[in-house]
């Protein structure tokens, strides 16, 4: 019997494209000298939109996803928390592996205790950052849920978009060869703008299987 799924073709491709996207980004990174470039040709224009293309859209991708499929999630409760126990115990596998690589083959000279609190400092593996924020990010769901649905119109949730652009986008983008043109201190909470417009994407994005396509006149 053929089991019927509610599975979105077009979440799985871009689930694809920012897998690629994270995979494509750190080979460039690592293996060409892109970050000892300076930009001072114009040449350079090309190059850098390549690596925002590849290196820059995977992550708000998945923090993009992660605001569209869990808008309904508004509840604080032991289930919602035990759901983090999947990725914290696959953390806690791939440090453990990483550890033994690191000091069994690149012989890195650390204790077991030292070893230890690197894992709780997300430094055991390289790129831990992004569990060490989707962690806070998990926490936070249920309440920016319960933030953006007190928004009342659809032109408030529009300036809070633009207000988390401004403080976290902005600031790389204008305050560059010395000057500071806008204020960068919130520059860190990225992971919010790109919620929230996953959070507006499925709110108000079209639904795309009711449009019929007419060919012809």
């Amino acid at each position: 019997m053929k089991q019927i799924t509610n599975r979105l073709a077009g979440l799985d491709i871009i689930r694809c494209v920012a897998i690629f996207s994270v995979i494509a980004g750190h080979f460039f990174v690592l293996n060409t000298p892109f970050r000892e470039t300076i930009f001072d040709a114009s040449g350079m224009f090309g190059q850098g939109l390549v690596y925002l293309l590849f290196n820059a859209t995977g992550v708000p991708l998945f923090i993009m996803m992660t605001g569209y499929l869990n808008a309904h999630k508004v509840e604080c409760n032991r289930k919602y928390y035990k759901g983090m126990g999947r990725v914290l115990i696959s953390y806690l596998l791939f440090s453990i592996i990483t550890i033994l690589f690191r000091k069994y083959y690149l012989h890195e000279d650390f204790s077991w205790i030292q070893w230890g609190l690197k894992i709780l400092d997300f430094s055991a593996i390289p790129y831990g950052w992004y569990i060490e924020m989707w962690i806070g990010l998990y926490l936070l769901t249920p309440f920016l849920n319960l933030l953006y649905k007190a928004i009342p119109t659809q032109k408030q949730k529009l300036i809070l978009l633009v207000t988390l652009y401004t403080l976290t986008a902005l600031p790389d983008l204008l305050n560059r060869y010395g000057l500071h043109l806008v204020p960068g201190f919130w520059q860190s909470v990225f992971p919010l703008t790109y919620f929230f417009i996953g959070r507006y994407i499925r709110e108000y994005s079209p639904d795309l299987q009711k449009v019929k396509w007419q060919w012809g006149g």
